[in-house]
Formats: C-alpha cells, structure tokens, sequence
C-alpha cells in the first residue's frame, strides 16, 4: 500500500507542478497616428510570395507569420512563433509553447503580446512609418504596458496593471483580441486627453489676462482657431473615432468575451474619462464663446466710436457750411 500511495504522489507531482506553474510576458500598446492607410499596412506587412520581396515585418523577425492577413472590421491580426519573455523556469517543459501576437486598429493603435520592446520601437519607427496617416508627434506618441500572467485555474481578469489569464488560454486569439480593444481604446483615449489638456492650458490664461488688465491681447482669429480646434477634438472622440463605441467584433462574440472587455474597460475607466472629457470640451467650449463674445462687444464698441466721430465731423463741417452761407465766416477767414 505504502509503494501504491508513492507511485500516486510521483504521478501527480508533475501535474502539481503544471499547477503551480506560471508563465509571464508583456502586453505594450501604442498610438502611433490618427489611423493607418489599410492597403498600405499590409503591403508592409505581406508574408513573402515566389518572386516577391518579404514584407519588412520578416526582416525585423525571422519567425514565421502564419495567421491570413485581412482586416476584420477595424483591426489586423498577426501572429508569429516565439516564445514571450517570461519568468518561469527554464526546466519547466511543461508549460505550452506561446506565440506572439500583433493586432493593428485602423484607428492607429498597435498592440503588441509577448514581444520585446526594441523590436516593437523598430517595428513601430520604421516598418509602420509609411502607413501612417495623421502621424504623432514624439511628445504625443502614447504607450503603455501590461504584465500578463498565465497560471493554472484562473480566469481572465486584470489588477494593478496585471493581466491574469488561464494557461490554456496562452494562444486564445480571440480573448487577446478582446482585451486589446479595451486597452487600445484607453491608449486612444488618452491621446485625446493629452491633447485637450494642451488647449485647457493655453485657454486658461485668457480668463486670467482679462481678470489681471481688462482686455485679451490675442486676436479674434486666434481665439477663433482654438475653438476650432476644440471643435475637432471633440468631433474625432465623439464622432469620428472608435473610442466610444463597442466594436462590432463583439456584436457576434460569445458573453464571455463581451464580459471580459467589459471588465477592462471598467478596469481603465473608459466611461468616466469619457465623461470628465466632454464635460471639459463644454468648459472650454463656454469660456472660448464668452471670449470672443467679449472681443466681439470690444470691436462693436469700437466700431461704434468710429460712427460716432464721423457724425460730429460731418456735423462740424456741416455747421461750417452753414456758416459760411450765412456770411458768418468769410472765405478770407476761411484761408
């Protein structure tokens, strides 16, 4: 019996440690340009054909892409062989072998599993550069980064900027793809934020210069310009942009996957950044109108000045007229 029960604990350590095991890697996100040019992204990035040159994706990574290139919706997969930087031990052999994946959202976001970040600042600064449109500016290039943790018995979740996620789903497309929407929505969004934050600075020291002196040194077309501007942001989160919207990948997907980016998003705070971001397009919208409103009343006033002055000319000259009929004023007098 003794020899029984130690063959069942030699049989079930190995299971033990499958258990215990642990994988890690990094998930980076960045926004690289207002959005990207589809048919040039992937002429960047076709696998290479008889007689075709490779896509410079196969110079950078020598691994083989083996996921079709099309675009579903908004966003592009790819995927290539590798192993993700990790934190296990080497003599675990137990452990799936994990590929790394890229997902491409037309809205000019890249998401990036398992990949290691000089490879993704080379692939993002000079593979992806002629696919932009609306490119970044360095100062305004936002990225951020996750851990993700692959443990036995976990279901997806995330925490302290930690993505937890059960080993059998360390090559599930379709769970990476739905929490790379979330996070590649809060990287968007958060350009928009920088952005509004720029014009909120600059805005709000005309208050405090009309406050200080009574007038506003900038002119009318240059106040006339930053609500332009203001106008644009608010129209590309709003309207033109993917931030607000459940994309439709989830229109079809299971709950589970509905659930799960719902989870992120509430996570990263999407609905309440959303909020505070409109509720500053209206702040600055209020005090823009009320400043140009106050330089519109400024040059009516002084339009106004301007009538008023040649009216008492004209009645000057008037008066001189009649004078001079009257024979008051002589033309002797007059030279």
């Amino acid at each position: 019996e003794e020899e029984e029960e130690e063959e069942e604990d030699q049989e079930a350590s190995p299971r033990q440690r499958v258990s215990q095991q642990e994988v890690r890697s990094r998930v980076s996100v960045y926004c690289t340009a207002d959005k990207f040019c589809p048919d040039e992204l992937l002429s960047v990035l076709k696998p290479p054909q008889a007689g075709v040159p490779p896509g410079l994706l196969f110079d950078l990574h020598s691994s083989i892409i083996h996921h079709a290139f099309k675009w579903e919706d908004d966003a592009l997969h790819i995927q290539c062989h590798g192993t993700p930087q990790s934190d296990a031990p080497s003599s675990s052999t137990e452990a799936p072998q994990a590929t790394r994946d890229i997902f491409f959202f037309e809205w000019g976001v890249t998401v990036f599993w398992g990949f290691e970040k000089e490879h993704e600042k080379h692939l993002l600064n000079k593979v992806l550069v002629g696919a932009n449109i609306g490119a970044i500016t360095d100062v305004e290039v936002e990225d951020d980064e996750f851990t993700v943790v692959y443990s036995a018995q976990e279901s997806p979740k995330i925490a302290n900027d930690t993505l937890t996620m059960g080993i059998s789903m360390i090559n599930n497309t379709p769970v990476k793809k739905a929490i790379s929407y979330a996070i590649a929505q809060s990287t968007k969004l958060s350009i928009f934020e920088e952005r509004i934050g720029g014009h909120t600075e600059e805005a709000v020291e005309l208050p405090k210069m009309l406050a200080a002196t009574g007038q506003i040194t900038m002119h009318r077309r240059d106040i006339s310009k930053l609500i332009g501007r203001v106008f644009l942001e608010k129209c590309a989160v709003n309207l033109l942009s993917s931030v607000m919207d459940t994309p439709e990948f989830f229109w079809d997907a299971p709950d589970s996957l509905q659930a799960l980016y719902s989870a992120v998003c509430d996570y990263l705070e999407l609905e309440d950044r959303i909020q505070v971001l409109n509720a500053r397009f209206e702040v600055l919208h209020s005090m823009l109108d009320m400043l140009r409103d106050h330089q519109n009343n400024e040059h009516s006033t002084h339009l106004e000045l301007i009538v008023i002055i040649l009216i008492v000319v004209e009645i000057v000259i008037g008066l001189i007229e009649i004078a001079g009929l009257c024979g008051w004023i002589g033309r002797e007098n007059l030279k």
